[in-house]
């Protein structure tokens, strides 16, 4: 990023906010603080107190009844289910865990993991919606073939480990659910 901004600046000349005969190397972080203060910072408070599910601002949106619904943030107390789907006398590479959310919200896994006799670490943007469901497969395609329309996501890594369960774990490591396997990795 440095490189393309000093070749901008060079090529296109100072900004209004930095005096000029200022070198190119000191536009960029001026320019990010300017950014963050007078566009970022101004918009994020617009958005969460105009436009929040619980904002106490007037509606605004399609017309003067309806509100944007920029959601609240995640509750930190998500609890969800978790079974394995396909695992006792599964051959190796068709095993599936099935992660279940009961709650009327939808639930960000970004950066979630499975740990315990598996690793998976939740891309970031995985959202569950509410009362649903998805399935994390050692054989990503071949358990979209058997569930057409199931969200799936994978690859589930199995690990050389002694131990029988999974325990499902939020971006701050917190549990959110955990199984035993009832059975040891090979």
């Amino acid at each position: 990023m440095w490189t393309e901004a000093i070749l901008d600046r060079k090529r296109w000349g100072g900004t209004w906010n930095i005096a000029q005969g200022t070198s190119a190397e000191a536009h960029l972080p001026v320019g990010i603080l300017d950014l963050e203060k007078q566009f970022i910072e101004p918009r994020r408070v617009h958005l969460y107190r105009t436009h929040a599910l619980s904002a106490k601002a007037p509606p605004q949106g399609i017309t003067s009844a309806h509100r944007a619904g920029i959601p609240e943030p995640q509750r930190a107390d998500i609890l969800l289910g978790l079974q394995a789907v396909e695992w006792q006398d599964s051959k190796p590479g068709s095993r599936s865990l099935r992660v279940t959310n009961a709650l009327d919200v939808a639930v960000d896994l970004s950066g979630w993991q499975l740990k315990g006799s598996v690793r998976f670490t939740f891309d970031p943007g995985t959202v569950l919606p509410p009362l649903s469901a998805l399935d994390v497969a050692e054989d990503l395609r071949a358990r979209k073939a058997k569930l057409p329309g199931q969200f799936v996501v994978g690859p589930l890594k199995p690990r050389d480990s002694d131990k029988s369960w999974v325990s499902l774990r939020d971006s701050l490591d917190r549990e959110a659910a955990r199984i035993s396997t009832l059975e040891r990795n090979r």
